[in-house]
């Protein structure tokens, strides 16, 4: 343990220590702290400057912070309006200057501050009213804290306070010192010495130890040097989660009968030449499921690429060893697809279709492709498990079916960010279809809402020519006063039947599966030209000549399901259209959210796009949450992905290092 000058906010702030790690804790229990030391991990969100402390005018602006310190002139008052309590108080500076303090609400808490000729220090920003200088909502700073930089830890809700949160922590903070740097020193320690790791997460200058670390973080000299630590720390919980990764998915592996796959017979049987890329798919994914354990991998592919196909020429060569497949599909539509397309190229491989409104039950096919339904009927046992387009299935929809030794193959055009993550890690075997047998040349635009008439014109001209329009909006309906603004298919679905008499079908959810399969089929043939739908049509729905797609309020749908609509367009090849249409203003994210479906149509870079701007979810084996940020060892946030991204490379080379130590003992 390294030895620590004594913060004089650690040194003011130490209570009496009860028995036991609850009792000291108290509420801190209720966001997670189980121990003592979890007090360090718990970081400030920011902190208040208040090493200048200023007691005259000079500088003075309207809107300028300032601490300033004052002594009370008079007891508070009070008065009651038709809003909140108002309380004011006038300071005098030592210059004589007067500044009027005014609060809303409840102001009991700091009554006993402002008693009349007592000395004050508050912070806050400077405003004028009528020639008199003013602030308003100030914060009444402790006396502790003069003179210091202050950390600011948010409250706990309802449960705790702000400043109540921050006595706790730093009160602490001492008493947790030594655990919490034995456990920093031993998460990373088969990997790094204790002084590598401060330097790969760039520690502030000075920093021997990681106790010195956390207590920069929460007591620093000054805010800059409380981010850098506070950076710092962010940084070593991406190693943490990193490395955790690392060993769970390593352990995850389960022995099985290997088999001996061959996919050349196979291939033989598709009605076209495969292409190069198709052929090194089929290739690489052999490799991986003739494993004696059960591998996972992932097979990424834009639409007219060949998924269906290369993943159905592994599950036959599997079946071909006595082994069973199931294929996941998130709709029926798609699920009786892939059947048929199953069923015209391999049909010496028996098949059953599970769904809702099916009524087999599988257990004896070979191959069963279905929805969800599967999961609460009794279809065996599977060698492999083909989840088609993951990202419309939740993680442990994915992993019920292969809770055995199955291996697992997941098909997507666009991955969900926690895949992307364990691609790049490399602990998922990633197969990248970079290419079909069609060539598409598809332009995407982002149109505002004063374009819509330039783009009606481009829809009547798609029309005009022959083409199939879809039109998507986010809901069949408003649901509520505040959803007016919402475009749905109930309000435009007359505007378009008028526009294009006879020729518009609906397609949403609340259609039963025959009267969609219906639409669908006017649409296949021409009787009808433009779809009005919902996100039903996301998913592996070939219309032919489908070439313009529409997306009315773009910003409510993610980059996956965007690229999933836009991959509805020239499936059989040519040109294709995909214009996002602005209904009003949104935010600057979502607009550079929305620009990336402009610069690329590439799905693998999409889905990376989204690891970026999503985070990559629980990473660990078994992980349900598949975005948003990775569960930290600091409590209260989510790891950030530009740390991931930092420190995969540092953790990579340790890896590596680790590796390459235990082969040459091995050798010796």
């Amino acid at each position: 343990m390294n030895a620590i000058a004594p913060s004089p906010a650690l040194s003011d702030a130490t209570p009496a220590t009860p028995a036991t790690p609850a009792d000291q804790l108290g509420r801190l229990v209720e966001i997670g702290l189980s121990e003592l030391w979890h007090v360090a991990f718990l970081l400030p969100e920011s902190f208040t400057d208040l090493r200048a402390v200023q007691d005259d005018a000079f500088g003075f602006d309207v809107d300028h912070a300032v601490v300033l310190e004052g002594q009370v002139r008079r007891a508070p008052q009070t008065s009651f309006g038709s809003g909140a309590p108002r309380t004011s108080v006038p300071i005098t500076l030592a210059d004589g200057t007067v500044v009027r303090l005014t609060w809303f609400g409840d102001v009991r808490a700091i009554m006993e501050s402002l008693a009349p000729g007592r000395l004050v220090v508050v912070q806050g920003i400077l405003t004028q009213f009528n020639g008199q200088w003013e602030i308003t909502g100030p914060m009444v700073v402790e006396s502790r804290w003069r003179g210091r930089c202050r950390p600011n830890y948010g409250g706990v809700g309802k449960r705790m306070g702000a400043d109540t949160l921050r006595d706790r922590v730093v009160g602490l903070l001492r008493g947790a010192l030594p655990d919490a740097e034995k456990a920093c020193t031993s998460l990373l320690a088969d990997l790094a010495s204790p002084a590598e790791v401060l330097r790969a997460i760039k520690a502030p200058a000075g920093m021997d130890g990681f106790a010195r670390l956390v207590v920069r973080a929460h007591c620093p000299p000054d805010p800059a040097t409380g981010r850098q630590a506070i950076d710092a720390m962010e940084r070593f919980a991406a190693l943490v989660a990193l490395k955790q990764l690392f060993d769970s998915h390593e352990r995850a592996a389960k022995p099985r009968r290997a088999l001996a796959l061959d996919t050349a017979a196979r291939l033989a049987s598709w009605t076209f030449t495969p292409s190069p890329s198709q052929r090194a798919a089929v290739a690489k994914l052999e490799a991986v499921f003739c494993s004696a354990c059960a591998a996972s991998a992932f097979l990424s592919g834009d639409t007219g690429s060949g998924k269906t196909l290369t993943y159905l020429t592994v599950a036959a060569a599997v079946i071909d060893q006595r082994g069973r497949v199931a294929v996941l599909i998130p709709n029926e539509v798609l699920a009786r697809q892939v059947l048929e397309v199953a069923a015209k190229v391999f049909p010496d491989i028996p098949g059953a279709l599970v769904t809702a409104e099916s009524q087999q039950a599988g257990s004896e096919a070979s191959l069963v492709v279905g929805t969800t339904a599967m999961l609460s009927r009794d279809v065996g046992k599977f060698d492999l498990i083909i989840c088609d387009e993951q990202q419309k299935l939740g993680a442990a929809q994915r992993r019920q079916l292969s809770a055995g030794d199955a291996h697992q193959l997941e098909v997507t055009a666009t991955a969900i960010p926690r895949t992307m993550a364990l691609a790049k890690f490399g602990l998922i075997e990633t197969v990248h279809l970079r290419e079909g047998h069609a060539k598409k040349r598809l332009a995407t635009q982002l149109w505002e809402k004063t374009d819509v008439r330039l783009l009606f014109q481009g829809v009547r001209e798609t029309i005009d020519r022959g083409g199939r329009v879809l039109v998507v909006y986010p809901a069949i309906a408003s649901r509520a006063a505040g959803d007016r603004a919402l475009r749905s298919i109930e309000a435009a679905h007359g505007k378009w039947e008028q526009a294009f008499p006879g020729l518009v079908r609906v397609l949403t959810g609340r259609n039963k599966g025959e009267l969609t399969a219906a639409h669908l089929a006017d649409l296949r043939s021409g009787a009808a030209r433009i779809g009005i739908c919902t996100s039903v049509i996301e998913v592996g729905i070939d219309v032919p000549d489908m070439r313009r797609v529409v997306v009315v309020h773009p910003e409510r749908f993610g980059l996956t399901t965007l690229h999933q609509f836009r991959g509805r367009l020239a499936r059989e090849g040519g040109r294709g259209n995909f214009d996002m249409l602005l209904m009003g203003n949104i935010s600057d994210d979502a607009r550079k959210r929305l620009q990336v479906m402009v610069s690329t149509t590439d799905g693998y870079e999409l889905a990376e796009a989204d690891l970026r701007l999503r985070g990559p979810g629980e990473m660990k084996a078994g992980g349900k949450k598949q975005s948003g940020g990775a569960l930290s060892i600091l409590f209260g946030r989510e790891i950030n992905p530009d740390c991931i991204v930092e420190m995969e490379p540092v953790l990579k080379s340790w890896l590596s290092r680790r590796d390459n130590s235990h082969g040459s003992q091995t050798r010796a």
